[in-house]
């Protein structure tokens, strides 16, 4: 049928987390031994045993302004200047394994001074309490962080939604900023709820059937410096990811970013230019044939 020749420098999702890199000696010294007002944004995501959906951090790795790094050992937070707990497969195995790691009271002590974020399990994670009565991944209930003012019970209903959303405040890290809306996706299994005086991140809208509903979603901790979401791919809206960094250079008292990436162009390029690839290498229309069906560029217009 042809031969597709190899592409360097796609951006393309990795499968799962097979496409995880690595971090060497050389790496995490070059990463703490950043200094200055102009220095790269230092963000630490942790490297959860079950870890899930790794590519919603792909475009804050593309940025200039930001070095970012998947972290194994609690030691290596401790110089970042954002903290990510991200999404798992099994949230409570992972809790638990922070608290055998050492993570834990270092988070403690760094949500004290730096950033945290979490997305989707992460936040749950951040909360007070996970309880899972139904048994769906660890029958009980498990103390969280508790540094946000939520509590989560899982659920045997896994949601899973394109959804949208604005958000609740003004401010990011405690600093004032503008942002017309997120868009991104859930997929959790978990029902959380407020504790008094909690704050929502967002307003959500989720698709439902043929309608919406609205709801809250994620939470923010009372200093700003704390918060969490179950919207995947947040990182991926240009609009917020430039305003995500602004507000944690500027909480830092760094340097505004020079420039920012174009992700959304950027991944349409790739794509565009990988579906021409295959156009060009490949005897398409013979293997739509083998399927019955006419090859796009042979179908008249509507």
């Amino acid at each position: 049928m042809g031969v597709l020749p190899y592409l360097n420098d796609l951006v393309l999702d990795e499968e799962d987390s097979l496409g995880l890199p690595e971090s060497n000696a050389r790496e995490s010294a070059a990463w703490l031994s950043l200094s200055g007002a102009d220095r790269q944004l230092r963000v630490a995501v942790v490297a959860l045993p079950s870890f899930s959906n790794f590519t919603d951090f792909d475009a804050l790795r593309s940025e200039p302004s930001v070095t970012l790094r998947f972290c194994r050992s609690s030691a290596d937070i401790a110089q970042a200047d954002v903290v990510i707990l991200p999404g798992s497969k099994q949230t409570v195995d992972d809790l638990l394994w922070l608290r055998s790691e050492g993570f834990e009271q270092t988070l403690l002590a760094y949500a004290r001074v730096g950033l945290v974020v979490g997305i989707c399990g992460g936040m749950q994670m951040l909360g007070e309490l996970i309880a899972d009565p139904d048994g769906i991944e660890s029958a009980g209930v498990v103390r969280g962080l508790g540094l946000l003012p939520i509590e989560t019970t899982m659920r045997p209903l896994k949601v899973t939604s394109l959804s949208s959303g604005i958000p609740v405040s003004a401010s990011l890290f405690g600093l004032p900023v503008t942002v017309a809306s997120l868009s991104g996706y859930e997929i959790h299994v978990g029902e959380t709820r407020y504790r008094e005086r909690a704050k929502p991140f967002m307003e959500l809208s989720r698709r439902a059937g043929s309608g919406r509903t609205q709801h809250h979603d994620g939470c923010v901790a009372c200093d700003g410096r704390v918060f969490g979401t179950y919207l995947h791919g947040i990182f991926d809206d240009d609009a917020f990811r430039h305003v995500f960094i602004d507000a944690a250079r500027a909480f830092h008292r760094l340097a505004p970013a020079v420039v920012h990436e174009d992700w959304k162009k950027k991944r349409e390029d790739s794509l565009n230019r990988l579906s021409a690839t295959v156009r060009e290498s490949l005897d398409i229309s013979r293997m739509f044939s083998w399927a019955g069906f006419a090859c796009q560029s042979e179908l008249q217009p509507h």
